[in-house]
């Protein structure tokens, strides 16, 4: 709602390219944000309206589009931009971790969320060493 040229978008978009996402982009662009754009395609539909634009290839020997170069460049951006976050991020997941168990929304047990937390623990006492 609140959308300004202070804000940055990030996109994922990859084929098939969902119109939401279109939407959504062309909405961020009118109000002047900043569009992150990860896609398999320099000519991807949302392509005019980046400002930085990530390629990364989708197809390989299957007839199916691989998501596992796109999944190891997310989650290097993921991790190179928790440099840039304030120390507040780490109370932010413990709280995202608290609802999804108010919500019982995964099953008991370890959960990838749990050992997220104890990686970015560990993260965030080498940063301030």
């Amino acid at each position: 709602m609140d959308i300004n040229s202070r804000d940055v978008l990030f996109a994922i978009f990859r084929h098939p390219y969902a119109k939401q996402t279109l939407r959504i982009a062309r909405r961020f662009s009118d109000q002047g944000a900043q569009i992150i754009l990860v896609t398999d395609s320099e000519f991807s539909p949302v392509a005019d309206l980046t400002h930085i634009q990530i390629v990364v290839a989708s197809e390989g020997f299957s007839i199916f589009q691989s998501c596992t170069a796109v999944t190891a460049v997310l989650e290097t951006l993921n991790i190179a931009a928790l440099r840039f976050c304030d120390k507040t991020i780490y109370n932010r997941l413990e709280n995202a971790e608290n609802l999804f168990k108010d919500f019982e929304l995964f099953c008991p047990g370890k959960s990838f969320d749990t050992l997220c937390m104890e990686y970015l623990k560990a993260f965030q006492k080498k940063d301030n060493s």
